[in-house]
């Protein structure tokens, strides 16, 4: 409960009710949690989240704030924020309402932010609207053994709602659930689509996004928080319907033998800063382990773009950007799509790359880099 001070008009906050379920704050306080994506489900879940005294919570979205938007989450009423990023609109307001809780903003796709930012995370909520989101959120958590609780609204008309839980590296992941063609075509052109979770918007009864979205994101924090502290390790997913025939049905989920993101024939990555800018990448594989077998390789998170074209006007480009991310561009003479002409992922001692320097991958400052030891003259 709040109570005003009325010497100084600071705002204190009892926490003593709380302080009598599994969510006590000594027990949640210090959690560092993220949460991707800030629309409607994500306003949600940093409520909840800031409203059971959790101190510290990074949300990361490129978007900007709508008018729509402000129809779906309260977080965005609070300033005028209109034209602001989502994450710092949320940030600025969340200062003013849970002084308790710091928000850090991070303005940008998921897969641009740095590894060491998801190294120093205890628990994700994923609130994205994609399945190229969640496929790069299932692929960063796995591969840095981190749990993560993904919701979902029915992209249409909200009847439907999603919560999964993913535990720890061995346990089921998002790819794991995608059908074999699905999760092809996701990872060969890692082209953003829409999420899954649909109906007809004429079905009767509907109700509306703020009121799914509150119940997405009530049963999503309590059952993230509630597995995280019980360190549950099998994964699980909820379905909601808020149709006129109301249903919740839950079931586990298994591992999949076809998905990549659990392959272990090579041997466990391992994880580096980010050395100075002006290092030759060369130069910092000759200093890693090594042996007369093996070979340390760098590996990159995301293919990256290292040459496009214009087909067009024929003008070309060096963007060093992530594929998904060249889909988006366009040319700035004729403004018509880019089409990519060349793509880096691993670097080794014999790549051309080798002599370049860091600087020049473009990678966030934030970052650990990902290497593996493989055989000599592997191809």
């Amino acid at each position: 409960m709040d109570k005003r001070n009325a010497h100084n008009g600071e705002w204190t906050v009892d926490y003593s009710r709380v302080d009598r379920t599994i969510f006590a704050r000594d027990g949640i306080r210090y959690l560092k949690i993220l949460v991707v994506g800030a629309g409607a489900l994500g306003n949600q879940v940093i409520q909840t989240l800031a409203s059971l005294g959790v101190s510290e919570i990074t949300v990361v979205d490129p978007d900007r704030v709508a008018a729509v938007n402000r129809a779906h989450s309260i977080l965005f009423r609070i300033i005028p924020c209109l034209g602001m990023n989502k994450t710092e609109a949320i940030a600025a307001a969340a200062a003013l309402v849970y002084p308790d809780t710091q928000v850090r903003a991070i303005a940008q796709p998921i897969a641009d932010t740095g590894l060491a930012i998801l190294a120093r995370t205890n628990l994700l909520f994923s609130c994205v609207d994609s399945d190229l989101a969640r496929l790069e959120i299932s692929y960063l958590c796995t591969k840095l053994n981190l749990a993560w609780c993904d919701g979902g609204l029915g992209a249409n008309n909200y009847s439907h709602g999603r919560v999964t839980w993913f535990g720890a590296r061995n346990s089921a992941c998002f790819s794991c659930m995608l059908p074999a063609q699905r999760r092809r075509e996701l990872l060969t052109t890692w082209e953003p689509v829409v999420g899954h979770c649909t109906v007809p918007f004429d079905t009767p009864g509907l109700p509306s996004a703020p009121t799914t979205s509150a119940v997405v994101a009530a049963l999503q924090v309590d059952i993230g928080l509630r597995n995280y502290l019980a360190q549950k390790s099998q994964s699980q997913t909820i379905e909601i319907d808020l149709t006129s025939d109301t249903r919740l049905s839950s079931f586990d989920l298994e591992p999949s033998n076809a998905c990549p993101f659990h392959w272990n024939g090579e041997r466990a990555a391992r994880f580096h800063p980010l050395p100075p800018a002006q290092t030759k990448i060369g130069e910092w594989l000759t200093g890693l382990e090594s042996s007369a077998r093996t070979e340390p390789v760098l590996e990159l998170d995301w293919p990256v773009c290292t040459n496009a074209w214009c087909a067009a006007c024929h003008t070309t480009y060096f963007p060093m950007v992530r594929a998904a991310t060249l889909r988006t561009m366009h040319c700035e003479t004729c403004q018509r799509p880019l089409t990519a002409c060349g793509s880096l992922r691993r670097i080794d001692q014999k790549s051309e790359w080798a002599a370049r320097v860091f600087e020049d991958l473009r990678l966030p400052p934030d970052h650990l880099l990902t290497t593996r030891l493989v055989a000599r003259n592997a191809e």
